[in-house]
C-alpha cells in the first residue's frame, strides 16, 4: 500500500497540475442569433481548424507551441446579414501556478505544463454572436 502511494506521488509530480486538472483541450460553444450561420475557425498560423453551422462546440488546443498560447479567428456570416469576426484566445490559467504549491515547480511550470499547452485557458469559451 506504502509503495502504491509513493509511485502515484511521484508519478503526479511528472505531470503539470494544468495538465491534469484542465487537458489540453477546451470545448467553446458558438450561437449566433439568427441560427445556421456560416462559421469557419482558423488558428494562429492561418490553417483552417472547423467550418459549419451555428449552434456548434468545438474542441480547441489551448496551446500552439511552447509557452505559446493558441488564437483563433471565428469568422460568422450569413446570407443579409453583417459578418462578424471574433477573437478567441489563451490566457495563463490560474491552475498553472498549483504546480508552486503542489510540488510540479520545475517538471509542471518549465515542461508539462507549456509544453501541451494546458497552462493556457481560451477566452471566450462561449461566443453569442448577434448578426
Amino acid at each position: 500500500m506504502k509503495r502504491t502511494i509513493i509511485i502515484g506521488m511521484a508519478a503526479l509530480s511528472l505531470a503539470g497540475c494544468a495538465t491534469i486538472i484542465t487537458g489540453t483541450t477546451q470545448s467553446v460553444t458558438i450561437k449566433s442569433v439568427p441560427e445556421a450561420a456560416a462559421i469557419s475557425i482558423t488558428n494562429r498560423a492561418g490553417e483552417k481548424i472547423h467550418s459549419g453551422n451555428t449552434p456548434v462546440t468545438v474542441s480547441l488546443k489551448r496551446g500552439a507551441g511552447y509557452f505559446k498560447p493558441e488564437s483563433y479567428k471565428v469568422n460568422i456570416q450569413k446570407e443579409g446579414f453583417e459578418p462578424q469576426e471574433i477573437t478567441i484566445s489563451g490566457q495563463v490559467t490560474g491552475w498553472y501556478f498549483g504546480n508552486i504549491i503542489f510540488g510540479g515547480l520545475v517538471t509542471g511550470m518549465l515542461i508539462v505544463d507549456p509544453l501541451t499547452g494546458a497552462m493556457f485557458s481560451l477566452s471566450p469559451d462561449n461566443v453569442d454572436a448577434a448578426l
